[in-house]
């Protein structure tokens, strides 16, 4: 979950978060939440919340409504279930000129968090970015994000990317579905996980999908990958280690 908060959109990071904070306790971070620089105290509460901790929620909730980090305290404050930030979600949406990443984020809270015309517009948003080839720079945070929050109208969409190759968020709707469907998308992400011809990008999606399954028949794949030699198995062993 806290990879996504350090997203590389076209016009550059969304903020300049020390990586090293990634590793850091939530006893480290509590303390870097009370330091004098605003950007790393933003990372440590965003940080908090993918650990369930809202002692950063006041920073987040600040730093919303600051452009150039609306993005990362978005996805943190869908993470804390942040009901003030609503209006604010509400207002992205409505915009046109204003990223299309930051809209996604927007929507996924309002899904999230919100209820009844709040939660359609989020829902609605998502499956309409879902299926637009025309302008798709955000399909794959879209998708990923319909498999965060659950929602189920995408799964014909989700399942129809899956089982094509030529669509370039192929290996994102595996994330999706791992969490919307795993049923589904099981035996085609441990037979490319395996796969050691597959294209490597792709491979190693499934291999992810394979962690958020989490469950035996996915570990033991997972293992198994993790004793070759290449970058997959690399991948594999980080998140069995994990």
């Amino acid at each position: 979950m806290a990879a996504m908060l350090f997203p590389h959109l076209p016009d550059g990071p969304v903020a300049e978060f020390d990586p090293a904070l990634l590793e850091a306790s939530v006893e480290e971070l509590m303390t870097v939440l009370a330091e004098v620089d605003p950007q790393r105290r933003l990372a440590a509460a965003a940080l908090l919340a993918a650990h369930g901790n809202d002692a950063g929620r006041a920073v987040l909730q600040k730093a919303v409504q600051e452009d150039s980090t609306t993005y990362v305290s978005l996805e943190a404050l869908r993470w804390l279930d942040d009901r003030e930030c609503l209006p604010w979600a509400r207002d992205i949406l409505g915009r046109h000129l204003i990223s299309p990443f930051v809209q996604a984020q927007a929507a996924a809270l309002l899904v999230a968090v919100g209820e009844d015309a709040d939660a359609e517009a989020g829902r609605g948003h998502l499956l309409a970015r879902v299926t637009n080839r025309k302008r798709d720079d955000d399909r794959g945070l879209v998708i990923e994000l319909l498999g965060e929050v659950g929602v189920a109208e995408a799964l014909p969409a989700l399942q129809a990317i899956a089982a094509s190759a030529e669509d370039a968020f192929c290996g994102a709707s595996f994330k999706a579905l791992a969490r919307l469907d795993p049923d589904w998308i099981r035996e085609r992400i441990s037979g490319l996980a395996r796969d050691s011809e597959a294209e490597m990008d792709l491979r190693c999606d499934a291999i992810e999908a394979l962690s958020i399954l989490d469950d035996e028949a996915a570990r033991a794949v997972l293992l198994e990958v993790a004793a070759g030699d290449d970058i997959a198995a690399d991948l594999a062993q980080g998140l069995t280690e994990d």
